[in-house]
């Protein structure tokens, strides 16, 4: 498949406790992830599947002690992040307070574009040398996207905890024009962040349930929050979650037209509808 499994079903049969078998589009709509209910026992879903290609895999850190080289590492990141999105880059990353990690995926690049559309990055981050920051970059080549999957992930055996966060999609409008007030929060708040290809995902109309509709303009989702070990009294806790709150506002504050990921939105949104698609819960209560 490409882009969102949800995007890619072609036809879902489901026992829905209705009579009739006859095609509902509101159904097929809401069973590809609009609506955020329950509708039925799904029993089969014919996915479209496409040829699989190559994919590079770009993975880049960098350390420093000097806090200013931090803020301009973190805020050159989200700078060339439209970049990164419009050439078919996304990934992974996370922000420490002397670090920033990431490995972007690039399917379908070959080698002379992936370091061809590396290259401005990496020219930014070699000139903060001079300001202590200590990077190291590099790119490797699979020739299937499962394969490199299973290098990834397909041994990983993780296990709960207990996490409360919040997140945000933000537009290319704001990662342009408010990014030196962000890059502050995200260091803050020792943020991770998943970055956004464009390509498959941001093609399919805004009407398309398998995703909030502000996933498909943001270049990059950003997620701050805190977690805490099983028995930590209550107290503690609360500090915790007023601080979460404090990084919300602030947020929201300088992206109030761009929303949050339907499963990582937080219980204290400022606004909850936006963030949580109201035209999708709409129709998922008249179906």
């Amino acid at each position: 498949m490409e882009g969102a499994a949800a995007d890619e079903g072609a036809a879902v049969e489901v026992v829905d406790g209705n009579d009739g078998g006859a095609m509902n589009s509101d159904l097929f709509w809401a069973l590809r992830g609009g609506g955020g209910f329950t509708y039925g026992i799904v029993t089969s879903v014919t996915y479209r599947t496409y040829t699989p290609v190559p994919v590079q895999l770009y993975v880049f850190q960098a350390n420093t002690t000097n806090s200013s080289a931090l803020l301009e590492l973190v805020g050159g990141l989200l700078r060339f992040q439209t970049q990164f999105t419009d050439d078919g880059w996304g990934g992974y990353g996370s922000i420490t307070n002397q670090q920033i990690n990431f490995f972007y995926l690039g399917p379908n690049i070959t080698n002379e574009t992936a370091a061809t559309t590396t290259q401005g990055w990496s020219n930014h981050t070699s000139s903060l040398a001079q300001f202590g920051a200590l990077t190291a970059e590099q790119t490797y080549y699979s020739p299937s996207w499962y394969e490199l999957y299973e290098i990834l992930w397909g041994n990983g055996n993780d296990t709960g905890l207990n996490v409360m966060f919040t997140s945000r999609l933000l537009s290319r409008e704001t990662v342009s024009t408010n990014y030196t007030q962000i890059v502050e929060i995200l260091v803050n708040c020792t943020a991770s962040f998943n970055t956004i290809a464009g390509g498959r995902v941001s093609q399919f109309p805004a009407d398309s349930a398998g995703l909030n509709p502000a996933w498909r303009n943001a270049v990059v989702e950003t997620m701050c929050g805190f977690n805490w070990a099983d028995g930590t009294p209550s107290n503690e806790d609360d500090g915790l979650i007023t601080q979460l709150k404090g990084w919300i506002k602030a947020i929201y504050d300088l992206s109030p037209n761009d929303g949050a990921y339907f499963n990582d939105a937080s219980l204290f949104e400022i606004d909850f509808l936006l963030s949580r698609r109201a035209l999708d819960l709409k129709i998922g209560m008249r179906i």
